[in-house]
């Protein structure tokens, strides 16, 4: 009998609660349920994120392309799992890379990509070069865009901003002045170092006979430190335009020539 009350007891409770209570209790369990998922999610992304962090730490870059695993690869600015995936299909399937620009042949990286893994990759010792010897060596006053985008770590939108950068500043005083090209980095720099020379370039403009920058020819003007061929064209046409150069402050008002150009040849140009 006890029994038999204590089940209706129950039933009475159940009967007492509206159909609005129950409503709002199922409200109120689902919310429960849902903090109690979102924080689960939570602990993963934070333990996944750590996890990503530490791994970072533990690789040394830059990273040999020919070498690096899935894992490593993950690790690169803009390479996630489907692209290092594909890195390393690729690999697989033709065979080391021969140069650095070689990668734009993998499914999903473009120049952008390129760009912004650039200094954190390189053919290192691989097997496909450890018995090469760089045969070819370029003037970097001379080499073309052509000429450069076989270079392994150039393709062409460095081989352009390094052209560019010839165009506007004048002649390479030395390999190391690639530093200040847009988009080379010090990892770039050592690989691709050893296919460059500067020849015939002197470097210390302190000393020598000045230019007049009134008479001078634009062969003449590119002999100025951070002058090319682009800058030297901008000279005579302003003074062809507007007539001669007073000061150095007027050389301010040529199309390409800041205060750091004008540092740099003030010591060499006369009116």
């Amino acid at each position: 009998m006890e029994y038999i009350r204590e089940i209706r007891s129950k039933a009475e409770m159940k009967r007492n609660f509206s159909a609005k209570e129950m409503q709002v209790l199922g409200i109120l369990l689902f919310i429960v349920l849902l903090g109690i998922v979102v924080s689960s999610v939570s602990r993963k992304s934070v333990d996944t994120s750590t996890s990503n962090e530490q791994e970072r730490q533990s690789v040394v870059f830059p990273i040999d392309i020919n070498r690096a695993t899935a894992e490593e690869l993950i690790l690169l600015p803009g390479i996630g799992p489907v692209k290092a995936d594909a890195i390393v299909r690729e690999r697989e399937r033709v065979g080391a890379f021969s140069r650095i620009s070689d990668i734009l042949r993998v499914t999903g990286i473009g120049e952008k990509t390129l760009e912004g893994i650039a200094d954190f990759i390189t053919l290192g010792e691989s097997d496909a070069f450890s018995d090469s010897v760089v045969e070819t060596l370029f003037d970097l006053n001379r080499v073309t865009t052509e000429e450069l985008e076989t270079i392994p770590g150039i393709g062409p939108v460095k081989a352009a901003s390094i052209v560019e950068f010839r165009d506007l500043n004048g002649s390479f005083c030395s390999v190391e002045q690639l530093l200040e090209v847009t988009g080379i980095g010090e990892a770039t720099l050592k690989n691709i170092r050893s296919y460059f020379f500067v020849d015939g370039v002197e470097c210390n403009h302190s000393s020598g006979s000045r230019i007049n920058i009134n008479t001078a020819d634009r062969n003449e003007l590119t002999k100025l430190p951070g002058v090319g061929s682009v800058i030297a064209s901008a000279i005579v046409d302003h003074r062809e335009l507007y007539g001669p150069f007073v000061d150095l402050e007027d050389l301010l008002s040529v199309k390409g020539i800041g205060e750091k150009t004008l540092e740099g040849m003030k010591h060499m140009v006369e009116f």
